[in-house]
């Protein structure tokens, strides 16, 4: 439903984070990146968020994994366990893409 209603109208909801400090946020641009991806516009889809992108088929996978396992009642697509220094490294990544997009050189959305 979600994915339907960006498809239509072009955004879901106004990033507060960018509204109250000025500073782009994780998923800023991330809307914006889905719809363009939706419409066939891959480069202007890394261009608006390449972090959301980039996750999109391992969410995707996720989800439908749990989708399986719903309906069947039990555990068809194997889930990794992911090790601690994994996470680490996720979220390393996660904070230098939301540091370096908010430097002044860097291209603005």
């Amino acid at each position: 439903m979600a994915a339907w209603f960006l498809y239509r109208e072009g955004h879901l909801f106004p990033c507060y984070f960018y509204q109250t400090t000025g500073f782009y946020c994780l998923g800023c641009g991330g809307s914006r990146a889905v719809l363009a991806l939706m419409h066939g516009n891959f480069t202007d889809a890394l261009r608006y968020n390449a972090f959301v992108i980039l996750l999109l088929p391992f969410l995707a996978y996720f989800l439908l994994s749990m989708l399986i396992e719903t309906i069947c009642g039990r555990r068809i697509l194997r889930r990794p366990k992911l090790p601690g220094w994994a996470w680490i490294c996720f979220a390393l990544v996660a904070a230098a893409f939301t540091i370096l997009r908010n430097l002044p050189f860097m291209p603005r959305l």
